[in-house]
């Protein structure tokens, strides 16, 4: 089953790239099954309205979560780029921008 949704994509956040990796493997085990049931026909309609909710859903998450780091990307490049002081502080609790906001600092 081929789908539009398979750009690659980097996250930066860890969290992030978890999920992700879970929501692919809900995803393409959706996607195995639903091909291997339309292919056999032994799947009924309904089980399969069900998993092409799941899979549905599960593309809706991919979708969020993008969106989210990227309004996380650009507020902490935004960070970055400003030299704020008083909010680099903030940013040191990610453990993946410590390094770049350490640097600015000193």
């Amino acid at each position: 089953m081929a789908d539009q949704h398979t750009n690659a994509h980097q996250p930066t956040c860890l969290m992030s790239h978890s999920f992700l990796n879970r929501l692919s493997v809900i995803i393409g085990s959706c996607d195995i099954v639903l091909h291997e049931a339309e292919a056999s026909g032994s799947i009924d309609s309904q089980t399969m309205r069900r998993l092409t909710v799941v899979r549905g859903i599960a593309w809706e998450l991919v979708n969020d979560l993008r969106q989210h780091e990227c309004r996380l990307d650009a507020a902490t490049r935004a960070l970055l780029i400003s030299g704020d002081a008083a909010n680099l502080g903030a940013l040191e609790s990610v453990p993946e921008l410590t390094a770049a906001t350490s640097d600015i600092k000193h």
